[in-house]
């Protein structure tokens, strides 16, 4: 039988509530767990004497004492329970973090999962896994553009790198001719010279496993870098590409970002991070979260394994909706899992009416044939996609297929693809959309920029025997036309 779990110096009164906690999903074979999320129950009683049932050390199946420690711990401080100005209950999550042995133990892991959803001031208990980058590989297919790599070590970008911006192909008109293409860009081109357009007043983090490099000689500094202690972000390509496209400055050489007179910020991808990261942030501005998480849900006997967007576990999800309610526009990667969020085994996880966090949900689109990346997640809940099939998604690079070397810190790709290519342009497309409105004295909320995003943006035509269509991937922003929508609220 298994061992029932033990409270320390804890007796729970039989005059407490007896609602059960709820396992939201068991862990599964190769994955990698890294705690156990707990949410405890609203305005749970105190129990003798002041000693709190919330956060009391637990016993794990051998009898190892498991402290739960505040999941928000940076958050104004409310009383155990009370959602009082915390109306998504942040303050009532905690976690306990595995033991390095036992984060693929699924037998560990789920006795102590069915030990804590026995215990009445538990609301939600999952085992959580941290945030990934996974990159699907390019099966053998070469972007139609390609330049040999070029190294100069000594002069100065300025006289050694050349002006690329010609390859961004997708800030292009969505109806450009670019060859083999059917697909064309976002619009920007036609709209970067209007007021806001470039990201002015908005500040912008990057939420990334690594940091961009801000030695990067096309890249700004951040005004701030925010980090759980003890994991600082080390310099990678895949934040350096992904502020590539936000960020890089309007010069005479390399490439020219979206929302490049924005503020930038880094945060790391734990949750913890990101929320002390948005304390820098006000209406109308922006979060770029980059990573996804791996998942196995399962239902009635099938299950359903794969990336897909870091909402899915719920402690994001409450965290996300907390953020879009203060008016923070969230851009959230879809995951390069091939999974259709509308299948039931998720249970209207993904249905915008019955579950909304408010974010914008970002899938991958071939720029080829208009058609949905093999890879990339799809349902109605994606609102907005953009390029990521191995299309010439030309960016700043940091070592990884630099198409362009000019030395280590002036760097360029052409292959930046998936939804992590997709997610900053959508992302620089809400910022320059958000910032063309402020310009007008207009706060967009989410919802708004959202809904203008999709509504006025060019629809995917698909393949044939593919749910590749705009039914699946929501649409690609056209900026001239989101603008004009912009200027419609003021009559």
């Amino acid at each position: 039988m298994k061992l029932k779990l033990m409270l320390l110096s804890l007796c729970i009164s039989a005059s407490l509530p007896a609602f059960a906690g709820k396992v939201d999903y068991y862990a599964s074979s190769d994955i990698e767990y890294s705690s156990i999320i707990i949410k405890y129950a609203q305005k749970f009683p105190q129990v003798r004497s002041g000693e709190k049932v919330i956060g009391a050390p637990v016993a794990d199946p051998k009898g190892v004492m498991l402290k739960p420690e505040k999941l928000f711990s940076t958050l104004p401080q409310t009383r155990s329970g009370d959602d009082a100005g915390d109306a998504h209950g942040l303050n009532r999550y905690y976690q306990i973090t595995l033991p390095t042995d036992k984060q693929k133990d699924v037998k560990y892991i789920n006795e102590v999962l069915d030990n804590l959803s026995n215990l009445p001031q538990v609301e939600l208990i999952y085992p959580a896994v941290a945030p990934s980058i996974h990159q699907e590989q390019q099966e053998n297919k070469e972007p139609s553009k390609t330049t040999k790599a070029q190294v100069n070590q000594d002069a100065s970008p300025l006289d050694t790198t050349p002006d690329i911006t010609d390859t961004q192909s997708y800030l292009d008109d969505p109806t450009a001719f670019i060859p083999d293409y059917d697909l064309g860009g976002i619009n920007w081109f036609n709209v970067k010279n209007k007021p806001g357009a470039q990201g002015e007043g908005i500040t912008i983090i990057s939420a990334e496993i690594g940091h961009w490099n801000t030695q990067h000689s096309d890249l700004p500094a951040s005004f701030k870098d925010y980090y759980v202690p003890g994991k600082e972000a080390k310099v990678d390509f895949h934040d350096t590409s992904s502020v590539g496209i936000m960020a890089a400055t309007d010069n005479s050489f390399g490439v020219t970002g979206i929302a490049n007179k924005a503020r930038f910020g880094h945060s790391r991808s734990e949750l913890q991070a990101v929320m002390a990261s948005s304390t820098a942030l006000k209406p109308g501005d922006v979060i770029q979260i980059g990573v996804e998480s791996m998942t196995n849900t399962c239902k009635d006997g099938r299950c359903v394994k794969g990336y897909g967007p870091m909402e899915i576990q719920q402690a994001w999800f409450d965290a996300i909706k907390t953020l879009t309610d203060r008016g923070i526009i969230v851009i959230e990667a879809a995951g390069n899992g091939n999974i259709n969020f509308d299948d039931p085994v998720y249970e209207g996880k993904f249905d915008p009416a019955q579950r909304d966090s408010g974010a914008i949900i970002v899938g991958a689109v071939c720029a080829q044939n208009a058609a949905r990346a093999g890879f990339s997640d799809y349902g109605k809940r994606i609102t907005s996609s953009s390029w990521g099939c191995w299309d010439v998604v030309t960016t700043t690079a940091n070592g990884v297929d630099a198409t362009y070397n000019y030395g280590p810190n002036d760097q360029y790709t052409l292959r930046y693809s998936g939804t992590s290519s997709a997610n900053p342009i959508i992302a620089g497309a809400a910022a320059s959309l958000s910032g063309y409105a402020k310009a007008k004295n207009i706060t967009l909320t989410p919802r708004q920029v959202r809904t203008i995003l999709q509504e006025t943006g060019t629809r995917f035509s698909g393949s044939e025997g593919r749910e590749s269509d705009s039914s699946v991937l929501g649409t690609q922003p056209d900026l001239v036309k989101a603008f004009a929508r912009v200027d419609s609220l003021q009559k």
